[in-house]
Order: C-alpha cells, then sequence, then structure tokens
C-alpha cells in the first residue's frame, strides 16, 4: 500500500502510514504519535509495535517517549519516507509509485511482499533460515507461474508483459 501524506500524520493517522509500504510526502507533512503527550497513553492501535521495527530504534523511543512531531523531511532522512514533494506533486509522485508497482506481476508484488515479512525474524544462518523458507512453498508457486514465465518472455522479447495473476 502507498501511503500519500500531506499535512498531519499523527495518532492514528501515523498509525496507518505504519502499515504501508511506501509513504511519499509533501514537503509541509508531519508525522508523531502525540499520545503520550495528549492523553498520557501509548499508541494503541499497533503505532507501539510497529514504530521501532520501521524506525531506528532512538528515533521511535523519541518519538513514543516525547510525543513530539517530525518533519517530512526528517522521516525521510532516516528512510521512513520514501520521497518529499511539493504540495501540488504529492498524487501524481503517489500516482506514479502505484504505476511502476502495477506493472509488475501481481504474483511477484505479493510473493515479495509476503516472504520479506514473514521473514523479517528468521535466522538467515542457521535452518529453518529465510534463504531455505525463500525457495519453499510460496516462492515456488510464484517462480513456477504463468505471470513469471510470461515476464521472462517479454524480457527476452524486448516487449511489455501481459499479467494474469497466474
Amino acid at each position: 500500500m502507498i501511503a500519500a501524506v500531506n499535512g498531519y500524520a499523527v495518532g492514528g493517522g501515523m498509525e496507518m502510514t505504519l502499515h504501508c509500504d511506501i509513504v511519499i510526502a509533501s514537503e509541509h507533512a508531519q508525522f508523531g504519535v502525540p499520545e503520550v503527550r495528549n492523553v498520557g497513553g501509548l499508541p494503541s492501535g499497533g503505532g507501539i509495535f510497529h514504530l521501532p521495527r520501521q524506525l531506528p530504534y532512538k528515533v521511535a523511543m523519541w518519538m513514543l517517549l516525547s510525543g513530539q512531531y517530525m518533519s517530512a523531511q526528517y522521516m525521510h532522512n532516516v528512510g521512513y519516507v520514501n520521497e518529499v514533494v511539493p504540495h501540488e506533486k504529492l498524487m501524481e509522485t503517489a500516482e506514479s509509485y502505484a504505476r511502476l508497482l502495477t506493472a509488475n506481476p501481481p504474483i511477484g508484488v505479493q510473493t515479495s511482499k509476503e516472504v520479506a515479512l514473514r521473514s523479517l525474524d528468521l535466522p538467515l544462518d542457521h535452518p529453518r533460515t529465510a534463504w531455505e523458507y525463500l525457495w519453499e512453498g510460496t516462492t515456488a508457486k510464484m517462480r513456477n507461474s504463468e505471470d513469471a514465465q510470461e515476464s521472462r518472455r517479454a524480457w527476452l522479447e524486448k516487449r511489455p508483459p501481459v499479467f494474469h495473476n497466474r
């Protein structure tokens, strides 16, 4: 999912962006989890768990413990925002990202996301590793799919692929 953030992504809005794969922000966007400051609580929509996994620990803890807002440029600098653009280019940019993603075979995009997420906690150097998981089950289905074959043929034939999500 792609988030296009214009204005304040705070509290529940920030938590919504935590569930997205890509974040595009206008240059005046702000991000934050102000629950500790505003209601003496914590981000209970999952932010308390997702923030330290998606941001550097020190940044996540500052946001969680202080309730301060962070600028779009700062969030870009720490790797949370993919691109900061002028307000008038926000939707155009988000749509261009979407076009690039949807030009790829759906099964490849879906499988890549699934394997990436499921393997986050798998060791890379011990059996039942991420590498082993990568070549079994889900990815075997993707590698042998009609869309994967079409992708390879189209690349060799130097033409746009036509995908059918199978």
